[in-house]
């Protein structure tokens, strides 16, 4: 049988099908072999992935063809493998399948071809597999039996060129804060690639990294190094699948890097209840500006207090209680300049110490070489301390301790006459001044006299005269 074949490609149209918007071009070759007449055409020769197409073959009888009317008992369409079969329409009715494999699929029943007639028309779908081979030229035939004979036509076609997929590249928001060192996550979605598929992300033209799909996805950790605005972009590089794209532009502000702080409070380490007490603050490294908040314990000491160019602050405050009283300072933070606490700085405040008074008690008079008690009473009563005696400015022995009720007693024996002016010193004890006594004039007789020296000396004169 000697066959010759035509073909005609019907004009273009739109149509929706796969990944996206594709222009349908359909597809047609016309041949006769005998009085056989063969239309074979595909809805679209440049299909999607995921499209669905149909591919149909219309049989027919020349007029007055001499050999008559054929039947038609079995028909085979063959494909590219990357197609997967969807069903078959015989005449516009649905007709299954007698059995097919990843290549073919046929069909085997009774269909009359009278000549001059319309015939029969098999129209198979199939749809587009993601494993086709892009901008490609892939083959489709048939063959098919009859009660006239058989034909097979491989070289008739029409074929079919998969077309590669139209891409998006969408980048992911950028979180806001972006420092510089500091490791910032990106991600790209891109539609119409497949996992393990190449991601590159930019900073302006600067490549800074890449990351294969992954379910749709690519990732990569971006550490900027520079202040000022980055214009980020993520770049589908493409397949032999899949044209590339790339996204709009972000941009996004980096700032300087973080810098941590540390604070350290200075103080008195004692200080008396209701005296100013000046508490100090240091911030380092040396911060662009910001506040620190003393505190006492979790009370607040006054309102925060602003540093000044060398990092440092002070405040004055009275405290009211005794006991230890925790001072801390919270940094507030500037700019890049993270905050920070000091450790505490412990401050014991004592009392005030209380006034005393020293009373003295001596005897007006006295003898020379007898033995007289000095008495020195310390008010209000302390807890301790020593009194020193004084005879003008030369000490009277040792220092006395106090008693229980706040005396010091020592039995003084003059050894010479005369005036003797006398006092005694408090030493003070915790909580409590020293004080001075009043002075107190004792005079001094030899023994046996009964009168003042002056006279004695006179007696003696007169008696060492006579």
């Amino acid at each position: 049988m000697a066959g010759v074949s035509a073909f005609a490609v019907a004009a273009g149209f739109a149509v929706t099908a796969g990944a996206g918007m594709a222009s349908a071009a359909p597809g047609s070759v016309n041949w006769y072999d005998g009085g056989s007449t063969f239309t074979r055409t595909i809805s679209n020769v440049t299909p999607a992935e995921d499209e669905i197409i149909s591919v149909s073959t219309t049989f027919g009888r020349v007029p007055n063809a001499e050999t008559g009317n054929e039947t038609i008992q079995e028909m085979t369409d063959v494909h590219p493998a990357c197609l997967t079969f969807m069903d078959l329409k015989v005449d516009g009715v649905p007709t299954a399948l007698t059995n097919s494999d990843p290549t073919s699929a046929r069909v085997v029943g009774s269909w009359l071809v009278t000549t001059g007639s319309p015939g029969h028309t098999m129209e198979y779908s199939y749809k587009v597999g993601a494993n086709c081979d892009r901008n490609v030229a892939l083959n489709t035939y048939m063959h098919y039996s009859g009660s006239l004979g058989a034909g097979n036509y491989p070289d008739k076609g029409p074929s079919i060129s998969v077309t590669k997929n139209v891409s998006t590249t969408v980048l992911g928001a950028v979180s806001a804060g972006v420092k510089v060192g500091q490791s910032v996550p990106l991600s790209a979605t891109v539609t119409g690639g497949a996992d393990g598929n190449i991601v590159e992300f930019f900073d302006g033209t600067t490549n800074i990294g890449q990351g294969p799909l992954a379910a749709g996805a690519a990732t990569l950790a971006w550490t900027p190094t520079t202040t000022g605005d980055h214009s980020l972009t993520a770049k589908f590089l493409g397949t032999a699948k899949a044209n590339e794209s790339v996204s709009a532009a972000q941009n996004v502000p980096v700032s300087l890097a973080d810098v941590v702080t540390t604070t350290s409070v200075t103080g008195p380490a004692t200080a008396v209840e209701g005296t100013d007490v000046v508490l100090g603050v240091q911030v380092s490294p040396l911060p662009s500006g910001g506040t620190v908040q003393f505190k006492d314990g979790a009370a607040d000491l006054g309102a925060p207090v602003t540093l000044d160019a060398e990092g440092k602050a002070s405040i004055t405050r009275q405290f009211a209680t005794t006991g230890a009283h925790n001072i801390t300072a919270v940094y507030a933070g500037a700019g890049e300049f993270l905050t920070s606490t000091s450790g505490a700085h412990t401050i014991n405040i004592t009392a005030p110490d209380v006034v005393t008074s020293t009373v003295l008690t001596v005897p007006a008079t006295a003898t020379k070489g007898a033995a007289v008690n000095l008495v020195a009473t310390v008010s209000p009563t302390p807890a301790g301390g020593t009194v020193q005696f004084m005879d003008g400015i030369t000490p009277i022995g040792a220092p006395v301790t106090l008693d229980a009720e706040g005396k010091a007693t020592l039995s003084h024996a003059f050894p010479t006459t005369g005036d003797h002016h006398i006092t005694a010193v408090y030493s003070g004890a915790p909580g409590h001044l020293g004080s001075t006594a009043q002075v107190r004039t004792a005079t001094v007789t030899d023994a046996g006299t009964g009168g003042n020296p002056g006279n004695a000396s006179g007696s003696l004169g007169n008696l060492f005269g006579s």
